[in-house]
């Protein structure tokens, strides 16, 4: 079911709890080709499905499962039966090191399967707790959801050489060395965000042409080059303004920023706020939990 779909790109109406979906799907219809940023499961519960993506066609027997991943132009026939789908959007798991490079094992797609995965009874078990948790936990249903999914991210790293050895078409493995050199420019800026880093230089060292590499990267991060660069500098000037008394001028610079105004612009764009006031927000919050014993006791009990 594609509620919102621009072009080939889904934007996905999660629950109203967070960023997760699940759903039962009978719909005897076909859905044309798109993408979307949240990874995708499908799980067919009645009868056989079909996916077919970077020229292939993925064949899920019931109880198997597809992974789908965030930027992957994917589509699928119509045909009888039932399927689970589950959408989660992974980014908070990805900016934790390891997760991303785990994504990238089995980009674009990979199917669990007991014939290809050896730990396919706890993929199974993983998946039956995700949409158990979606369904009754309530309000706890997310940190329960996110628990699971980063679980299934475990096993896959921990299964990596059973993966790569699955994923023998060449185009499919050419596609997961894309993720790979994204993955370790992303590695790259996290360390380095500090220089000035352009799409050119970032391109070279990726080994890609730089309009390669501005498709390649958006495709598997979802945003822009100077996007996810901006991102990761904004986020380490939050870390500074919460946890140093450095001048907003000093965090400006230190975090690659060659001027106040493009420092200002950019955190208001992903923040919401100026650092001037996300640092007095911050410094409030503080004030009122060392004035408030009530909400130190039930902070620390």
């Amino acid at each position: 079911m594609i509620e919102n779909l621009n072009g080939l790109h889904e934007t996905v109406n999660y629950a109203p709890t967070g960023r997760v979906r699940l759903y039962e799907n009978d719909d005897f219809e076909a859905y044309p080709s798109h993408w979307h940023l949240p990874i995708e499961i499908i799980m067919p519960i009645q009868n056989n499905y079909k996916v077919e993506s970077c020229g292939h066609v993925f064949d899920i027997a019931e109880d198997e499962m597809i992974f789908i991943c965030p930027g992957v132009i994917h589509s699928m026939p119509a045909l009888p039966g039932k399927r689970l789908i589950f959408q989660i959007d992974i980014s908070m798991l990805q900016a934790i090191s390891g997760f991303d490079h785990v994504v990238s094992l089995i980009y674009p797609v990979y199917v669990v399967s007991p014939s290809n995965c050896p730990c396919y009874d706890q993929f199974h078990n993983l998946f039956r707790q995700i949409c158990e948790s979606y369904t009754h936990a309530g309000l706890m249903a997310e940190p329960e959801i996110y628990t699971s999914m980063a679980q299934m991210l475990l096993l896959l790293g921990k299964n990596y050489h059973q993966i790569n050895n699955s994923l023998a078409d060449t185009s499919i493995k050419k596609q997961r060395e894309y993720a790979e050199q994204i993955n370790r420019i992303c590695d790259y800026l996290k360390i380095h965000y500090a220089e000035d880093i352009s799409l050119e230089s970032a391109a070279k060292i990726a080994g890609f042409s730089k309009y390669h590499f501005s498709r390649v990267f958006k495709q598997l991060t979802g945003v822009t080059f100077y996007r996810y660069i901006n991102q990761v500098r904004i986020q380490k000037a939050k870390l500074f303004l919460m946890d140093s008394d450095s001048t907003i001028t000093n965090i400006a610079i230190n975090c690659g920023f060659s001027s106040m105004s493009s420092f200002i612009r950019m955190f208001r764009i992903i923040t919401g706020y100026t650092p001037t006031k996300f640092r007095s927000l911050y410094d409030s919050s503080l004030t009122i939990h060392s004035e408030d014993p009530e909400s130190y006791e039930q902070l620390s009990g």
